[in-house]
């Protein structure tokens, strides 16, 4: 049984890359492709599956223990619908580490990664740190429905993580408010889209 994530931890799944061949010592590589994640990001990683359906191998990490104790009020303050207002190092530090992440294998994040990508990507495309920022609705929308984003209609679905097995299938769609203007961002492993809304 897979492990379940708690509302704090920033959870990342790692699709296996040795899923896809058919040679016989495939359980090696899967290993040695295991043990080269440990090794390379100083995280342990677990086997999974993020396909609900089709199998989709993964390995999944579980950061709660490795970051500060500023991470989970600022993602409770976040999907508590309140306004931030500070903590911007920590949220674009995290963006950083889940980025490199991204940058060299595929990934796929649960909401509060996910919410990290968002955030810095909202700070980006303000290209300044906003005085505050607030969720106004989070959804989850599956495999291609929020391809035009500015029409998908985000239920507001803030209320606890989605199962590990769906994390294959899914793109996070959240909408934020900062400093007097509406984002829509859709975040799919470490690729985000972001658009305004007028």
């Amino acid at each position: 049984m897979q492990r379940v994530e708690s509302d704090t931890d920033i959870q990342v799944a790692v699709v296996d890359e040795t899923y896809f061949s058919d040679e016989e010592d495939w359980e090696e590589r899967r290993e040695k492709f295991r043990l080269d994640l440990e090794n390379e990001f100083g995280f342990q990683f677990e086997d999974a599956d993020v396909g609900p359906s089709a199998s989709l191998p993964a390995f999944v990490t579980f950061i709660a223990e490795n970051w500060e104790w500023i991470g989970p009020s600022a993602l409770a303050i976040f999907f508590g619908g309140k306004r931030v207002e500070d903590s911007w190092n920590w949220w674009v530090t995290k963006a950083k580490m889940l980025r490199r992440l991204g940058k060299k294998k595929q990934i796929k994040l649960n909401r509060n990664g996910a919410a990290i990508i968002a955030v810095e990507a909202v700070m980006h495309e303000l290209s300044a740190t906003p005085s505050g920022l607030k969720l106004l609705r989070y959804g989850i929308a599956h495999m291609s429905e929020a391809d035009d984003l500015k029409s998908f209609d985000v239920e507001n679905e803030k209320e606890g993580p989605t199962d590990t097995l769906y994390l294959g299938f899914i793109n996070h769609v959240f909408e934020i408010e900062a400093d007097g203007n509406v984002f829509r961002v859709r975040v799919d492993g470490a690729e985000v889209e972001v658009s305004r809304v007028d």
